[in-house]
């Protein structure tokens, strides 16, 4: 691309990077999901306190 007196080189993201962002996007939405219901199974998990027989 020219601007001015000199030239610029414009690179775009080819095919393969942008199928390869897309999986990175999809992958950190179901690690997000993931660790949401993880803590919601934390929270509902019942604490046993374990007693010591003297």
């Amino acid at each position: 691309q020219r601007q001015g007196a000199t030239f610029v080189e414009n690179w775009t993201d080819g095919t393969a990077f942008t199928d390869i962002t897309r999986q990175q996007e999809m992958l950190q939405r179901a690690r997000e999901e993931l660790e949401r219901e993880r803590r919601n199974l934390l929270r509902r998990r019942p604490i046993y306190e374990v007693k010591e027989k003297p």
